[in-house]
């Protein structure tokens, strides 16, 4: 009886347990289709199968192949004959997580078709002329299929496949645009969220690979970056004003830990949201040869801030154009459930990834359409080149790296949204969780770093410049000081909250107490004042309602000399 030893080489011993299970089981599949009859005969398709193994065989064999070319969607081969990238999810497809759980997979299908087979070849009634050979190659292939489970088995006990892996392996979808879909004012909270999250991988997948056709396609206008910028300050925004709907609807069920994080989470919304805010700033000092085509990524994520729009407030025709909200919903009507949290949490992390992605999408685009020349300024913007024949002319290299480094501080602001968010997905079981662990396959994290180096290496003029507006009194001292350590930043950051939370929880009690005092009694002294309006600038609407009327028939106080 043949047999077909799998042996481990030099170099694939040096090869890690998983990258060496991956060899041998390709090796030890490839084995056992030699060994299996060809699928057609004279150009014509096999007969079906007459046994029931047999036809359960040919199944399994058609869901492999469809779940093989499903996970193909996501890669091309370029004329070079280099794999190529087309989706987020390749990068998961070739990690060491969704290796493992593909191998489980297979080792178990393994385990389950070999002894059947075996049983087949061993049969008294397979007999006649040529089922000899047909059950020697039958047996052979079953050796080949216990040598794959051996081999996985082996990799599975030295570094252990773990149910996440799977969760992940599970989670791939396939590479098709989902329908663009409105609201039309009728949905509930639950497809409001279905909504969200489907319009915000429309707009990832859309945004994947726009920068490749930066150098020629009309998609880049300086209408449709507007439209990003603005439509993305909309959306942070808005999963700034959800996270804190959840966050009041988390208040006294128990959860502190879930409900440290949900503000914590907001808070890092409403600071991506101010990130993105000075990228549609910074945008206005230039044009583009292209101006007034919009790119599908900016009508589409005009349609997330939409979604997301009538995720937060009241209004059932609420859009980003329709001015100041009026009414934040209520956590009941966000979520009359327990059991709808996770959803809402869900489209959070949905829209907080996409815009982490488009941040890191637009770098893209400005940086190759600067190098085509692209980017323009007014000539009369240039005062050191009076004579420019021409109204547009080149953005100088100093307002391309003021764009670049827009978007990487608005890339890794959304970024630590979203992994705030992730950690609140996690802790409430919310179904988004494996985009979390779908982000840490990705190899290293640059763009982010490259947003923190960004933010590293403002100068102390142009940093309190950036935290002018939602700067604390504690910072706004460090800033004046002409600090600029992140890490003191931070510090100064977590004591005007701290303070701030302290402020707003005294003002309860001595409101609830009756306790107070009347507005021409009330100190005036700079200190107070510069807290108390620190904790007014917050949002919180603690804050408006409790100390507004503090500063009330009171003139603001005269800055010291």
């Amino acid at each position: 009886m043949a047999s077909y030893p799998i042996l481990p080489s030099a170099k694939r011993s040096a090869e890690s347990g998983w990258a060496l299970a991956a060899a041998q089981a390709q090796e030890a599949l490839s084995n056992a289709a030699r060994l299996l009859p060809p699928q057609q005969r004279n150009g014509r398709p096999a007969p079906p199968p007459a046994s029931d193994l047999g036809r359960r065989l040919e199944a399994t064999s058609v869901w492999l192949t469809a779940g093989r070319d499903l996970l193909q969607t996501h890669l091309t081969v370029g004329a070079d004959g280099i794999r190529q990238q087309r989706s987020e999810w390749a990068a998961v497809i070739t990690s060491p997580a969704a290796t493992r759980a593909l191998l489980m997979e297979l080792a178990a299908l393994a385990r389950t078709i070999a002894p059947q087979v075996a049983d087949l070849a061993l049969s008294a009634s397979a007999s006649g002329p040529g089922t000899g050979q047909a059950r020697r190659r039958l047996t052979a292939a079953c050796q080949s299929l216990w040598a794959l489970n051996s081999a996985v088995q082996t990799a599975h006990r030295q570094t252990p496949a773990s149910p996440a892996d799977r969760e992940l392996l599970c989670a791939i979808p396939v590479n098709s645009l989902p329908p663009r879909r409105l609201p039309d004012g009728t949905e509930s909270a639950a497809a409001l969220c279905d909504g969200a999250i489907t319009t915000a991988e429309r707009v990832r997948q859309l945004a994947w690979g726009q920068a490749a056709r930066a150098a020629w396609s009309p998609e880049v206008s300086v209408a449709s970056l507007h439209q990003v910028a603005a439509a993305s300050t909309v959306t942070s925004h808005h999963c700034h004003v959800v996270l804190q709907i959840l966050t009041t609807g988390a208040a006294g069920r128990g959860s502190d830990r879930l409900g440290a994080d949900l503000a914590e989470a907001a808070e890092a919304a409403n600071h991506a949201q101010q990130a993105w805010r000075r990228v549609a700033g910074a945008l206005d000092q230039v044009v583009t040869d292209g101006r007034g085509h919009l790119s599908p990524v900016a009508v589409e994520t005009r349609d997330l801030a939409i979604w997301t729009g009538r995720l937060a407030y009241a209004e059932p025709e609420q859009a980003p154009s329709s001015g100041p909200p009026q009414e934040i919903r209520p956590p009941g009507s966000l979520m009359p459930a327990p059991q709808q949290v996770p959803l809402v949490v869900a489209a959070v992390h949905h829209a907080c990834h996409t815009l982490t992605r488009l941040a890191w999408a637009q770098e893209g685009v400005i940086r190759t359409a600067a190098q085509a020349g692209r980017i323009l300024v007014t000539a009369r913007s240039l005062p050191d080149d009076p004579d420019i024949p021409h109204p547009y002319t080149r953005a100088p290299r100093e307002h391309i790296d003021r764009l670049l480094s827009g978007y990487r501080i608005a890339g890794h602001a959304s970024n630590r949204a979203t992994n705030a968010v992730a950690r609140v997905a996690q802790a409430s079981g919310a179904p988004s969780r494996v985009l979390a662990a779908a982000m840490a396959t990705e190899p290293g994290d640059e763009r982010d770093e490259a947003g923190r180096r960004a933010m590293k290496s403002q100068t102390p003029a142009s940093l309190k410049q950036r935290t002018l507006d939602s700067a604390g009194p504690v910072e706004r001292t460090l800033l004046d000081l002409g600090v600029t350590r992140p890490d003191l930043l931070r510090r100064a950051t977590d004591l005007d909250h701290d303070s701030e939370r302290l402020i707003m929880d005294a003002a309860v009690d001595r409101e609830l107490a009756g306790q107070w005092p009347h507005a021409v009694e009330r100190p005036t002294s700079p200190a107070t004042a510069a807290l108390i309006n620190h904790a007014l600038a917050s949002g919180d609407p603690r804050a408006t309602a409790l100390l507004q009327p503090y500063l009330q028939e009171r003139e603001s106080p005269e800055a010291e000399a």
